[in-house]
């Protein structure tokens, strides 16, 4: 199911790649890799907000995921410029 979201993520349709991604935590909440790829929705789509709770929630799972922590950093300066 990941991987059909990633489809519509890289045709740009964001929208529709969220929904799959949020129906793929429905279905599996206790894996990291699936707030990490609707994160990286949010992130794209620039609600970076959003980005930044799925990008925690990674980390509450995965206490170790380095992908995680540099896009935690990378919101986080994007949240200061404004």
């Amino acid at each position: 199911m990941n991987s059909l979201g990633y489809k519509f993520l890289q045709n740009h349709k964001i929208d529709s790649a969220i929904k799959i991604f949020s129906l793929n935590i429905s279905e599996f909440p206790n894996s990291a890799n699936v707030y990490d790829s609707r994160g990286e929705a949010y992130f794209n789509k620039k609600e970076y907000l959003t980005s930044r709770k799925d990008y925690q929630k990674v980390l509450e799972l995965e206490p170790t995921n380095q992908n995680a922590k540099e896009m935690l950093s990378k919101i986080e300066e994007i949240l200061k410029k404004k």
